[in-house]
């Protein structure tokens, strides 16, 4: 077996979201809306990511404004997801660039 014909593909893991986070597959929880923009990042689906990536901002803005002040353990997770959001607008710009350069080239 190739080494990477064991690498998952997204459209195997496009109906795992929902079950690996127990939400629903068009859910509006933080978790759930970043793992769907993982996923349509790799599909190629560009203006889906960046809609997924928008909305668990806005979950995380929520999650965050109730625990930021009770204590750090309880923050962290949401502001390394807020990182990680972060992270994948650059590969959602990046992208995005790669495409107006193969079309203005061919």
């Amino acid at each position: 077996v190739a080494a990477g014909s064991l690498a998952p593909r997204p459209a195997r893991l496009g109906g795992g979201v929902a079950s690996a986070t127990g939400l629903p597959a068009m859910g509006s929880k933080s978790d759930g809306d970043f793992f769907r923009a993982v996923l349509a990042v790799r599909s190629g689906h560009l203006e889906a990511a960046r809609a997924h990536v928008d909305a668990a901002r806005e979950c995380l803005a929520t999650e965050l404004a109730a625990v930021v002040g009770e204590s750090y353990e309880r923050a962290y997770g949401d502001m390394v997801r807020v990182q990680q959001l972060v992270e994948l607008e650059e590969c959602l710009e990046y992208s995005k660039l790669e495409r107006e350069r193969a079309s203005a080239t061919g």
